[in-house]
């Protein structure tokens, strides 16, 4: 995880700024085109046991290695990655395809991921960013198929849909200095 100074981001913007300065707290929402600054209240529906923190990514440039050894530039932090997912989740299911991790698109298919994206749109999807985790080894484990991963950066958002806060473990991996998500699109293909 990583903490600087009590800041939260949120789709690239401050959700909320703690300390002795702090009065109120301030949120910079994820849109479409820009971003908007208004006073927000949040509520948790998260169980009792779970425990909010304040966060923040890095938003410098900075290098990691990739599966094939190599090393790949990050030039597309997570926070700007959230605005593009958001206005996927949003109503352009295209955006949310041409994002999604090889593995996803090995295991469902393009077409079925796209039908499925198309499905699940929602015009008032709001994500937060909670927690930015470390890169490392993950396992993407969907309908009985294990992919073992490199380079995943596993991150805790909260996420605003249909009228209800859900706390959601997101895993995106760098693939050519873009963040790729991962999603369930349905039955996996034959074979």
């Amino acid at each position: 995880m990583i903490m600087l100074g009590g800041l939260t981001i949120v789709g690239g913007g401050i959700l909320g700024v703690r300390g002795p300065a702090a009065e109120s707290e301030t949120t910079v929402v994820a849109s479409r085109s820009t971003s908007t600054t208004s006073p927000r209240q949040t509520t948790s529906t998260t169980p009792p046991s779970s425990t909010s923190s304040t966060t923040a990514a890095q938003t410098t440039t900075s290098t990691i290695s990739t599966t094939s050894s190599s090393t790949a530039i990050i030039t597309e932090t997570p926070e700007e990655f959230l605005i593009l997912l958001v206005e996927g989740l949003r109503g352009n299911p295209d955006l949310l395809v041409s994002r999604l991790n090889q593995a996803t698109l090995d295991i469902y298919g393009e077409e079925q991921c796209r039908e499925t994206m198309s499905q699940t749109l929602d015009p008032e999807t709001e994500l937060e960013i909670r927690e930015i985790g470390e890169t490392g080894s993950w396992d993407y484990v969907i309908d009985e198929i294990t992919t073992p991963l490199d380079d995943v950066l596993a991150l805790e958002v909260q996420r605003f849909v249909a009228g209800q806060t859900l706390i959601q473990e997101l895993h995106w991996q760098l693939v050519e200095g873009q963040w790729t998500w991962f999603s369930d699109c349905g039955d996996p293909l034959p074979g």
